[in-house]
């Protein structure tokens, strides 16, 4: 999962909600997100994507939305210690330009990411609007040692269901334990 701030230009969380609205300036669908009804993030108003569980991957669309000037939009990506990692930045976007920018890594090591039109970068615009945000997190797995023991890391409470990838039903032994 993934909770969705508002962080200031330190990237420290403020308690402005994000929602969607209904924008023009859109890549997909009608709507974009939105800091507290107003649908832009820029450097002092961030967009904050914390997981969960570390992703691999981000991914989020960025759109130009002035005449006066560009919007270039940034995704950064931080790890658990708050260090950046991986930074992307878009090209020029005039009005009506959309480019989707990725952060990603072969490893789950991604904590948050911030998204926003950075109007530090060349005086651009800070009007750019963001849209659909999509991110991976890996699915646990893990192979049983020589005693048929395994770990599933990362795993919040709750219920799951096991797929067992055995090459025949008589490699697959199920020692439950009894209850009485």
């Amino acid at each position: 999962g993934v909770t969705l701030s508002t962080a200031r230009s330190d990237n420290t969380i403020v308690g402005f909600p994000v929602q969607s609205v209904l924008d023009s300036n859109r890549s997909t669908g009608a709507a974009v997100f939105a800091s507290s009804g107003i649908p832009w993030f820029s450097s002092g108003g961030r967009l904050r994507a914390d997981f969960y569980n570390p992703a691999q991957s981000v991914s989020v669309d960025f759109i130009g939305t002035s005449t006066l000037s560009d919007v270039y939009g940034r995704l950064e990506a931080y790890d658990s210690t708050g260090r950046s990692i991986q930074m992307a930045l878009t090209n020029a976007l005039g009005l009506g330009h959309v480019q989707r920018l990725t952060v990603a890594f072969t490893t789950d090591r991604i904590a948050y990411v911030v998204a926003y039109a950075d109007d530090n970068f060349l005086n651009s615009s800070p009007f750019g609007r963001l849209d659909r945000f999509a991110f991976s997190v890996p699915e646990p797995a893990d192979t049983t040692d020589t005693n048929g023991l395994a770990t599933f890391n990362y795993l919040s409470p709750g219920s799951y269901f096991l797929r067992n990838d055995a090459a025949s039903a008589g490699d697959l032994l199920l020692n439950l334990p009894t209850f009485g």
